[in-house]
């Protein structure tokens, strides 16, 4: 492989580049209210937005419009649109339903996950509500790319039959891309639509247009540039490997500036290796690495409470509030904090209520925590390598054991962890470790 060929390839790419972030700086197309906000993890404002716009009521002002179109793109017939109904997260005795839509006569459910995991028996129980209800009933399981719900969660259910996988990437952008259509000459609801639509592009990797793809097409042609893209793509891995390990050891050490008494959370022999297998073993990607500390060694005299931060299969940073048995060592699972412990069943409950400004501490739990959020004060994106706070861990030196300084964006994330760490202890009624 012929480095001076290698490096004419980069050229041209970077050129390509240039010449379409030229573009993007006098459209401003990067320029997004969504992802100002940090809405882009938040799967309950995604909710709302597309609430507001299936509501024929909303402040849209365009009726029945987008309901109508949305039911057009999922191949719903006969939908009363003029008496629908709709709910955000609707409350039923089994569980809370992202969104709901009903005429009196059919209803259309929809589970909303952007990053969170699949509760124990959800698909199952709302199939149950929904089936028992109404003679007609589609549920909708949503997702980024079109990925399947764990057997944990539909418990045997058909898909096609009981229920229907519908993703952003697909079946979310061509609805918003229909309803853009509709309001031209509606300005302010066209460009907020436009706007969610390039965050829709983003979360799902569209986001580079299609004749930057087909230059870069020409490129891979040319002079047989195809036959060493083989060999950057493993290069590529490696980089990212490299991040991530470098990622988490500069975390480490903030959190210790912080006084707190990191452990390493691994399911390997070392984080190294837990890095690697999340690249290279795609079935292992749930396994659960990453740093903790212990919030409280006696919460009612039973249990040691500790803070986790880890990594999902998206790629996504998060972290939650772990219980584990005071006597045998052993973490609580999901099931013992649900149904046999009311102490730790309260405490998730007050984790995760919502306070005056309508923000709770966290906002999703899974298996493996008690309570769990997304990090909101970074961009970052593991596994697709997007986010502008990859670049800035890509361009600082990779030599963290000797370096400390100018840690943006670790430096805001130790601070959030920080900060939710402490509103956490105001809660315990234990006394918390001196930390």
């Amino acid at each position: 492989m012929d480095k001076a060929q290698i490096q004419s390839f980069f050229d041209s790419v970077r050129h390509i580049r240039e010449k379409y972030d030229a573009v993007e700086s006098v459209t401003a197309e990067k320029f997004n209210v969504f992802s100002i906000l940090r809405v882009d993890n938040a799967e309950l404002q995604h909710s709302r937005f597309l609430t507001e716009l299936l509501n024929p009521n909303g402040l849209h002002q365009q009726g029945i419009k987008f309901l109508e179109l949305f039911c057009k793109q999922l191949g719903i017939e006969g939908f009363d649109y003029l008496k629908a109904k709709i709910n955000i997260e609707k409350s039923t005795d089994d569980g809370r339903i992202d969104i709901w839509i009903d005429d009196e006569k059919s209803v259309i459910v929809i589970e909303n996950k952007i990053y969170a995991g699949d509760q124990d028996q959800q698909l199952l129980r709302y199939h149950t509500v929904i089936d028992k209800r109404f003679p007609k009933a589609y549920l909708f399981y949503l997702n980024l790319w079109g990925t399947q719900p764990s057997e944990q969660s539909k418990q045997g259910l058909k898909e096609g039959k009981d229920f229907t996988i519908i993703s952003y990437k697909t079946d979310i952008s061509k609805w918003l891309e229909s309803c853009l259509k509709e309001v031209t000459l509606v300005p302010i609801v066209r460009e907020t639509i436009r706007q969610y639509l390039n965050l829709v592009k983003n979360l799902t990797g569209q986001s580079l247009n299609r004749q930057f793809i087909m230059e870069m097409i020409d490129i891979l042609k040319k002079d047989g540039n195809f036959r060493f893209v083989n060999q950057i793509s493993e290069a590529y891995i490696h980089l990212k490997i490299k991040t991530q390990i470098s990622f988490w050891a500069y975390l480490e050490k903030l959190l210790i500036l912080k006084d707190y008494k990191v452990e390493k959370e691994i399911s390997r022999k070392t984080i190294e290796e837990d890095v690697k297998s999340f690249y290279f073993d795609n079935r292992n990607k749930s396994t659960f690495y990453g740093l903790s500390f212990t919030l409280c060694d006696n919460f009612k005299d039973k249990y040691l409470l500790k803070f986790k931060i880890g990594i999902n299969s998206e790629g996504v940073i998060y972290y939650g509030l772990n219980p584990y048995h005071n006597s045998s060592k052993k973490k609580c699972d999901k099931d013992y904090v649900h149904n046999k412990s009311s102490e730790l069943k309260k405490l998730r409950n007050d984790l995760n209520k919502k306070g005056e400004n309508r923000n709770s501490i966290f906002n999703w739990d899974e298996d493996s925590l008690l309570a769990s959020r997304v990090a909101i004060e970074v961009d970052f994106d593991f596994l697709n390598f997007t986010g502008e706070d990859i670049r800035k861990i890509i361009e600082m030196d990779f030599n963290y054991a000797d370096k400390l300084d100018n840690l943006h964006p670790f430096d805001k994330l130790a601070d959030e962890i920080d900060d939710v760490a402490k509103k956490i202890k105001k809660l315990l009624t234990c006394n918390p470790l001196n930390l």
